[in-house]
């Protein structure tokens, strides 16, 4: 009866282990810009720690090492960290290891840091429930709309132009001090008292009400959204990547791993119908080219919200119909068309 008892015990710790941790996570960076990729990922799928995924997007000339080295000690200190059952002090904890790993850069690589930096933001798992914290334009979302996604911090961010002054946002595109385009990150230290702060807001989700969680850096939610004006603030239609995502992974059944590939390239092609280039000697696809024509045809005016969407549907189409190996194919070769150095981490999480 003793051994009985043990072996139960056993059994069902796994099984409470598992189903706490059992994360598919998959992430994707591509190099859209000929400088050097500042993006930097860190990924822990199926772990006991609590982070899960952090990006960071470094900007100026020791962004990439900005990036690294931020991510880094956010994974030690956060997984160090003695979370509870109490959310709010989990958030002050959050908030705390920002600013101290902040204040740490500064006293570490100081005036490097002056005209350098990096956004970021951080996935967690704490006793079922997502803790999302980010500083700058990295994004996540978790649904359709503006309820479900983070909000960039940027001079077009209603807050945070409240936050950090209009007189500190110069010109139509609000960058801070004329400068930058973020109002949160780390270093950017000769903006400080301009209003930069790597302090984050820190959003809690149950797990059971984000069965996926898809977080990129600003290449890609520029490069997929309906932007049709360079200073637009952000767009809250993220359905073209939310709905590559689901028809993916929830409908298909396919990898995490494929729905990743389906929305770099879904990226790519985006920045092509921005810039009215044709997308069809694009596609190697053994279909009938009616999609690419009509793609083809509504290039030349795409002017307008409605016509894009359009596009979006013909698009998301023919990127449905190609293999993981032919999507790692074309990244391969057309990655040098994306708007920017381009990063997503896909997340997901199966309740059944």
């Amino acid at each position: 009866m003793y051994l009985y008892t043990i072996v139960f015990f056993i059994i069902q710790l796994i099984f409470t282990s598992y189903a706490k941790t059992s994360l598919f996570i998959s992430s994707k960076s591509i190099q859209g810009l000929p400088e050097a990729q500042q993006d930097y990922v860190y990924t822990a799928p199926n772990t006991d720690k609590p982070v899960i995924a952090i990006l960071c997007d470094g900007h100026g000339p020791y962004g990439d090492f900005i990036a690294e080295t931020v991510a880094n000690d956010l994974e030690e200190q956060l997984n160090k960290a003695a979370f509870s059952e109490n959310q709010n002090q989990n958030i002050l904890i959050i908030k705390k290891a920002f600013m101290v790993i902040n204040t740490n850069l500064k006293n570490g690589i100081g005036s490097n840091a002056k005209t350098s930096g990096s956004t970021c933001i951080v996935v967690l798992l704490i006793d079922d429930y997502f803790y999302i914290a980010h500083a700058g334009d990295c994004r996540a979302i978790w649904g359709i709309g503006q309820d479900a996604q983070t909000k960039d911090h940027t001079g077009h961010n209603k807050t945070e132009a409240e936050r950090i002054g209009i007189a500190n946002l110069i010109g139509p595109e609000k960058r801070v001090g004329g400068k930058l385009s973020v109002t949160r990150a780390f270093g950017d230290f000769d903006l400080v008292n301009n209003g930069i702060t790597a302090e984050p807001d820190v959003i809690i989700i149950p797990r059971t009400q984000a069965p996926f969680i898809i977080v990129g850096s600003d290449g890609l939610w520029d490069g997929t959204s309906k932007k049709l004006t360079k200073n637009a603030a952000q767009t809250n239609d993220n359905s073209l990547i939310y709905s590559l995502f689901y028809d993916t992974v929830i409908q298909d059944n396919d990898p995490v791993e494929v729905a990743c590939n389906r929305i770099i390239v879904a990226a790519i092609c985006s920045t092509l119908v921005n810039r009215k280039k044709p997308l069809l000697h694009l596609f190697n696809t053994s279909k009938k080219n009616t999609l690419a024509k009509q793609i083809t045809i509504k290039i030349g005016t795409v002017t307008e919200k409605n016509v894009l969407s359009k596009i979006d549907v013909y698009k998301k189409d023919l990127i449905l119909s190609l293999t993981n190996a032919s999507l790692e194919k074309f990244i391969e070769k057309h990655s040098h068309y994306a708007h920017d150095n381009t990063t997503i981490i896909c997340i997901y999480t199966n309740h059944s």
